[in-house]
């Protein structure tokens, strides 16, 4: 049987492990926070204070969240999207936390990798009932080789092959 969902998988996979292996210290930055309840000067995302841009190899500072009037703020989201993405450590971190308040500091290339992450991990939540659905609907197509094929030693035509598969794949909701 045909085994897409290893190669598939673990393509989108790699934006998120590599973001979970930034967060395991993230742990010990609650412990660290300032007598007045804020943040350390770091980056919530890679404890650094500086780094060096990948994208354009320019030194980014950490920088405060920023907050506008009339825009979503960008910390918002935060919370909601380290839990979904089972970033348990960071999210106990940012939980029930104004990040605006509590001077919460992140470097801007960190912040876009942690969004590409989440986005990452949504397409993989979207893609794995796809795949599960195409490997079902192929099973019966191979089923019908096999038979027609291997055992009666018949010419098959590739349209039935196609009709086979496109009327398995509506069987199973697609």
């Amino acid at each position: 049987m045909l085994d897409i969902t290893d190669s598939a998988i673990n393509d989108l996979l790699v934006t998120s492990i590599a973001f979970k292996t930034r967060v395991i210290k993230i742990l010990h930055l609650h412990n660290r926070t300032n007598n007045n309840g804020l943040f350390p000067p770091e980056c919530i995302f890679c404890q650094k204070i500086e780094i060096k841009a990948i994208s354009n190899r320019k030194t980014e500072r950490a920088e405060c969240f920023p907050s506008w009037k009339h825009k979503a703020n960008a910390w918002e989201n935060i919370e909601s999207r380290a839990k979904q993405m089972g970033l348990d450590r960071f999210y106990t971190l940012v939980k029930d936390v104004d990040l605006f308040a509590v001077e919460a500091k992140h470097h801007p290339s960190c912040l876009r990798s942690f969004r590409t992450a989440f986005a990452n991990h949504e397409r993989r939540i979207a893609t794995v009932p796809l795949v599960t659905c195409h490997q079902k609907a192929f099973v019966p197509v191979l089923e019908y080789l096999r038979f027609h094929i291997v055992q009666r030693n018949e010419i098959v035509r590739l349209t039935d092959l196609r009709l086979i598969y496109i009327k398995e794949l509506k069987r199973n909701g697609l």
